[in-house]
């Protein structure tokens, strides 16, 4: 599990290193949104006649609605966010997401204490990330500025929908493919419609400049 977490933990800081770089050359942040799960969309479903698994019933239904809805929101957050601060900061407030999984978790399930000692060594890690000078307050001020706010926003969000995300898969509702299916087809679908983003690349994308 821990070998998992990390790899998911690098792929992820790789993914918006590349982002941030897209962000800075795209006019239209949406854009790349809705592109970008549509191609995902399009290699899921080239598995679904081998790998389609979802129960239909209102419990299942709803909860996909719902992780749509938040994972649309996290995504928006996420990129404006990254046009506010640098990805290294916006990673550490990531690292929130936990957090946020947690405390609904502990309505849901009960309180772990093996679970909370995790969750306070990464908010503990992500105070002294912020944390200037001697002031103890820093980290708290840091919080006042626009793109910060973003950042945590994104934790938040990114967090709660882990619950309902995790509530389709321990009950065999849907499996990870079909899921992320959905996921996509929805956030691409509702992004397009909300922001009508002008579709478009520059001509070099790359990490390097």
């Amino acid at each position: 599990m821990l070998v998992l977490s990390l790899i998911s933990s690098f792929f992820n800081a790789v993914n918006a290193l590349y982002a941030k770089k897209i962000v800075t050359e795209m006019k239209d942040n949406n854009s790349f949104i809705v592109t970008s799960f549509i191609y995902i969309a399009i290699f899921l479903g080239l598995t679904l006649p081998w790998l389609f698994s979802f129960h239909v019933s209102l419990a299942s239904i709803s909860l996909v609605v719902l992780v749509i809805l938040l994972d649309t929101l996290a995504n928006v957050l996420f990129f404006k966010a990254m046009e506010r601060i640098e990805v290294s900061v916006l990673a550490v407030y990531l690292a929130l997401t936990p957090l946020f999984t947690f405390i609904p978790n502990s309505i849901i399930y009960g309180f772990h204490p093996l679970v909370l000692f995790s969750v306070l060594f990464i908010v503990t890690g992500v105070y002294f990330l912020n944390l200037k000078g001697r002031n103890p307050l820093t980290p708290f001020m840091e919080l006042r500025k626009p793109g910060n706010l973003l950042g945590i926003a994104t934790a938040v969000v990114y967090g709660v929908s882990m619950v309902p995300t995790q509530q389709i898969l321990l009950h065999g509702w849907a499996n990870p493919v079909t899921l992320y299916f959905f996921r996509s087809c929805g956030i691409a679908i509702i992004t397009y419609i909300l922001y009508r983003p002008r579709f478009g690349f520059q001509s070099c994308i790359s990490i390097r400049e």
